[in-house]
């Protein structure tokens, strides 16, 4: 029987002696029931049951059997979960785990590539950049690799140069040598 049947079953035996029944619901009754008797027979107790008033437990009696029902079937797991805490400590409990998990977890390291072309003369291969010194905070370390293409030029031969320059670049060159060479 459906759940269907089963409201339409009580609702009749509730509502109705077999002798009241119209031909469709006597028809229905007896392909779930096997004769008048039975039908008679479940209505006399149904309605007997309802009849009758449900008793009430007293308070203390009630809360003597949840306590027995909870000391029986308690498990530690159950105890451990429903421990009850206030509700601050359980916000810094969460925000001081939030912490612990950012202060563990390794930090990305950022990569910047750019290139940059640093000329050097003919000879040298130690190469010194000269920044302002200031004042440093690490607050959280980062690894950031820049890659620098080191490039060299063939460098002018001397004649090219003087070729190039202007009559006015020679003559203070002169004036420097001249200058230089004097006492």
């Amino acid at each position: 029987m459906e759940t269907t049947d089963l409201e339409r079953l009580d609702h009749l035996i509730r509502s109705k002696a077999y002798d009241q029944l119209s031909e469709s619901e006597e028809k229905w009754i007896l392909e779930h029931l096997p004769n008048e008797i039975a039908y008679t027979k479940i209505r006399h107790i149904v309605l007997e049951l309802s009849s009758e008033p449900v008793p009430k437990l007293a308070r203390s009696s009630k809360a003597d059997l949840m306590r027995q029902f909870k000391t029986k079937h308690a498990s530690p797991t159950y105890n451990w979960l429903n421990y009850r805490i206030p509700a601050h400590l359980s916000f810094l409990v969460a925000i001081g785990l939030a912490f612990l998990i950012w202060w563990i977890s390794p930090s990305r390291e950022i990569i910047i590539e750019k290139p940059v072309t640093v000329q050097l003369p003919g000879r040298i291969d130690t190469l010194f950049i000269h920044s302002k010194p200031d004042t440093v905070f690490i607050d959280k370390v980062r690894r950031i690799e820049v890659p620098i293409y080191i490039t060299k030029k063939e460098e002018a031969s001397p004649e090219k140069d003087i070729k190039g320059s202007s009559m006015a670049e020679q003559h203070e060159l002169d004036d420097f040598l001249v200058r230089s060479s004097s006492p």
